[in-house]
């Protein structure tokens, strides 16, 4: 089994970045299970410190409001060694990029778009801007929203181009680490 004591040699974070569903907090959280750091989902904190979903918060006060409540969930978080799940907007706000570049190191999870679409319809986790995925038009807006996106996550430290497993990230994420 693979024993890593890199959360003693190395304090970091590890800002994972992608589209939803790319598998952010999934790999993320397995990652930094083998890898012995502690693991934040963004998302989850926001949820949890606002008192409702994050549907509801967009719904409630729109993503305006959504993205400013992040950036300030992120800063309140900061400095916090482990690997961060962001959400897959996070990174498309410019001030963001001045926290996660102080921080730690930004990996991004790129997997195809179809690949995103299938785990989104599978999925039992609601996501505001991706909803009615039987319907084309709300699947081509999904994909505007994926390809307007890319600029942003092509901005990280590292890329990870899928397929990938929580072994293969974890690889990755070892050697990047240690330089």
């Amino acid at each position: 089994m693979e024993k890593s004591v890199i959360s003693q040699k190395t304090p970091t974070t590890i800002f994972l970045l992608g589209f939803m569903a790319s598998g952010k907090t999934s790999y993320g959280r397995k990652a930094a299970k083998r890898l012995e750091l502690p693991f934040i989902d963004l998302d989850g904190v926001i949820e949890k410190e606002m008192g409702m979903s994050i549907p509801e918060l967009f719904q409630k006060q729109g993503e305006q409001a959504f993205r400013a409540i992040e950036f300030k969930t992120l800063s309140n978080l900061l400095p916090q060694y482990g690997i961060i799940s962001l959400g897959g907007g996070t990174v498309c706000n410019p001030e963001i990029w001045s926290l996660l570049k102080v921080h730690g190191l930004t990996v991004f999870l790129d997997m195809p778009f179809e690949q995103c679409l299938g785990r989104l319809r599978t999925s039992k986790k609601a996501r505001p801007l991706a909803e009615n995925l039987e319907n084309k038009e709300a699947i081509d807006n999904l994909r505007t929203l994926y390809e307007s996106r890319q600029e942003n996550y092509n901005l990280a430290d590292h890329k990870v181009d899928f397929p990938f497993d929580h072994r293969s990230l974890v690889n990755s994420l070892s050697s990047w680490i240690k330089g």
